[in-house]
């Protein structure tokens, strides 16, 4: 759904969830790749590769070694796996009405969106009230809009009667959340797919790292702070 309208792919095709048998991927990519000039496979690229995963040997290293090994750029990493010069290129392309839609929903001043939570457990942040109440203290003018799925609609509450609070958990698909923050100020949230998208756009970004480095993410971002939490060995 997100790449619908990317003008750098030209077809896809989707897989059920273990519709090939993970012991059966290495025959089937050999079959696939048969059919194209160039194959490149990204499968653990990041996640298995970068990202440790629970259960595997790499996960128990010492932190300084996973540092060592892990601590490269995701997209840099990628694109040499598929032997391209890296280019900061990856954006999300909204059409002209879920744009003008998005902008419908701007105020006067300034305009932060704030992505509550991300596919993870520890990607949300637990004094964002705080800081909501400060930046609002700090811009009267502002305007910001909280997003995320259904399940967020518990991050919201509380903000429900101030008017420059605009709750759309679970009310926004995920492109009309995407081509908001592409034409918000500021977008806030820890590192998930909301803040992936506006990475090399020119608005103003703070990413709230968890398992990710500003090495492994936030490097080649525009306008980005990323802020990483102090003392945790991950």
């Amino acid at each position: 759904e997100i790449i619908e309208h990317d003008p750098s792919i030209d077809a896809w095709y989707i897989q059920d969830h273990d519709q090939v048998p993970n012991h059966e991927l290495s025959e089937f990519w050999a079959v696939v790749s048969q059919r194209f000039d160039k194959f490149v496979n990204l499968c653990e690229s990041v996640e298995g590769t970068l990202i440790a995963m629970p259960g595997r040997a790499n996960h128990g290293w010492p932190a300084n070694l996973r540092r060592q090994m892990m601590g490269r750029n995701y997209l840099e990493f990628s694109s040499d796996i598929a032997e391209v010069p890296y280019e900061s290129a990856a954006k999300f392309y909204p059409t002209a009405e879920e744009e003008a839609n998005a902008k419908a929903k701007l105020g006067d001043g300034l305009n932060v969106v704030w992505a509550l939570a991300g596919s993870s457990c520890h990607k949300f942040y637990p004094g964002q009230d705080v800081v909501i109440a400060r930046i609002l203290l700090e811009n009267p003018d502002c305007r910001i809009f909280l997003v995320g799925d259904a399940a967020c609609l518990i991050l919201e509450a509380g903000w429900e009667k101030e008017e420059r609070v605009v709750c759309l958990s679970g009310e926004l698909g995920i492109r009309d959340t995407l081509a908001l923050a592409k034409v918000a100020d500021v977008v806030i949230g820890c590192e998930t797919g909301v803040l992936n998208a506006v990475a090399f756009e020119a608005n103003r970004k703070v990413v709230l790292l968890s398992h990710s480095s500003h090495e492994n993410l936030t490097k080649h971002w525009e306008n980005t702070i990323a802020l990483a939490p102090n003392g945790l060995d991950c």
